[in-house]
């Protein structure tokens, strides 16, 4: 039987909620289990970024999804779409879900988007888990936000996303008005390192764009970054051999091996290409005094983290303007009696120094 709650309820979509009407309604004669396949996919699978979910590979052709996923001709649907490619749409009778999504081109499954609670990541992440809790386990993903998408079967706002390109995972939220808070509508795996696009392409008039969040403007004087990510194992690999570090260290009675990472607040910041995860890291007490800090930038490069510029300092801000493609840095440090503001260019390796300046403090 049909309730209320589970014909509005947000991660169902209208074909559901019909198809359903439709089943409960009784039109088939012959009985409630005849639009029933023959056998039915496990009633629990991992989702795995990059590669798939169980029983069905990225890279596979289509017969490979419909081994687990038996055909049901009067409730699934079978489109083109994206520069003819194919969509296949298996719904979920028995969970009351959406079901899953394929995308192909050329018969081979590029994109898999889950809209079941049948599956789930294997950190627990499923249909219906909030977006704090997303970020919070994906921390090096990035924001976009569907305009155009909005609706009442979403929450009436547009639907928004955080998408981990390197692992291969993007997740969809929904907005849920009582909890003002959003919540997965749909987790897609794809090809690690590859574009990710909802339902595989944008169709006009909608369109995809990219949510800035990025903190730009860094202080001694603050209690960490505003969204905190882990410290990278390569980056504190270099953060061990930095000689005030190793300064501290010693003075602590600790072994570089043992670097805490509580050391550092870590923030993303883009400093060239929008899709590059560059790292701004914050010295924390002890390696913090009261009106200077250690910052240390970082580029992500194709063969992990590379320092490029290290600055003992009170202020650092990440410009707007750019050279060589970089944006321009400057950081500051005072004194009782004056502020001293240098301006940083990228040259191709390191950021220099471009400007100093020297104010009296009025």
């Amino acid at each position: 039987m049909l309730t209320l709650k589970t014909m509005f309820r947000p991660t169902t979509s209208w074909l559901l909620v019909f198809s359903f009407v439709l089943v409960a309604a009784g039109t088939d004669d012959a009985g409630e289990g005849k639009h029933q396949p023959a056998h039915m996919p496990p009633d629990h699978g991992l989702i795995r970024p990059g590669e798939g979910i169980d029983g069905v590979a990225l890279g596979s052709d289509f017969s490979s999804f419909e081994a687990i996923f038996p055909k049901q001709p009067k409730f699934d649907e079978d489109y083109t779409q994206c520069d003819d490619g194919r969509v296949y749409h298996w719904l979920d009778l028995n969970r009351d879900a959406t079901g899953v999504y394929v995308y192909l081109k050329h018969d081979q499954i590029y994109q898999i988007s889950v809209q079941t609670p049948r599956f789930a990541l294997s950190n627990g992440i499923k249909i219906d888990s909030p977006e704090t809790q997303v970020r919070k386990t994906y921390p090096y993903g990035r924001g976009y936000i569907l305009l155009g998408s909005g609706s009442v079967a979403v929450g009436g706002r547009d639907l928004t996303y955080w998408v981990d390109q390197r692992q291969g995972v993007a997740f969809e939220f929904y907005w849920y008005q009582e909890q003002k808070q959003r919540f997965i509508r749909a987790i897609d795996v794809f090809q690690r390192g590859a574009d990710f696009s909802p339902e595989g392409c944008i169709s006009p008039p909608q369109q995809w764009r990219a949510l800035t969040a990025q903190q730009l403007a860094f202080s001694a004087e603050d209690n960490g970054v505003e969204h905190p990510v882990p410290v990278p194992s390569d980056v504190l690999a270099i953060l061990r051999k930095d000689e005030g570090v190793k300064s501290v260290l010693e003075s602590e009675n600790i072994l570089p091996k043992n670097l805490p990472s509580s050391w550092f607040s870590v923030s993303i910041v883009h400093l060239s290409a929008a899709k590059r995860n560059d790292l701004v890291v914050v010295g924390q007490p002890p390696v913090s005094g009261a009106n200077v800090t250690s910052f240390w930038v970082f580029r992500a490069t194709a063969h992990g983290h590379e320092l490029v510029l290290y600055a003992p300092a009170h202020d650092l801000i990440i410009k707007n303007t750019r050279w060589k493609g970089y944006r321009d840095i400057e950081f500051a440090g005072m004194t009782a009696a004056e502020i001293t503001t240098v301006l940083c260019h990228f040259d191709g390796r390191r950021y220099r120094a471009y400007r100093t300046k020297a104010e009296p403090i009025q």
